[in-house]
């Protein structure tokens, strides 16, 4: 049975979902694919993950926001997580993950306008 945990934040709930070993595994064989942008991986995490969560409402979050998130998915992915640290693969599907939210963090809209002002030193 899938485990779920809906947490509020703010004025909204959010339900995290426990994710089948599949799509871990699709997860990080697909991180060194090319032709799959880590936007699109991030995308596809969070559809499963957490379908309540759209890339805009992401993007709206407060990092100890996102990091509520983060704890509930690691709560609802504990038995998978906890076998893949015994196997010492936890640091693989890790980075895959958070290469992907790199990636979605560098193309976003937010982080664009913010590149493109100068940077300043008082």
């Amino acid at each position: 049975m899938q485990k779920t945990k809906t947490i509020p934040i703010g004025n909204r709930s959010f339900t995290v979902r426990e994710l089948s070993v599949r799509t871990i595994w699709d997860l990080v064989n697909n991180s060194g694919d090319e032709t799959v942008s880590g936007i699109d991986r991030m995308k596809d995490l969070l559809k499963l993950g957490c379908p309540d969560l759209t890339e805009e409402t992401l993007l709206e979050m407060y990092p100890s926001e996102i990091e509520e998130l983060w704890q509930a998915f690691e709560e609802v992915n504990s038995s998978f997580l906890g076998v893949c640290r015994q196997m010492g693969i936890d640091r693989v599907i890790m980075a895959a993950i958070k290469e992907s939210i790199s990636e979605a963090v560098k193309r976003s809209p937010m982080q664009s306008a913010s590149s493109s002002e100068p940077d300043t030193v008082q």
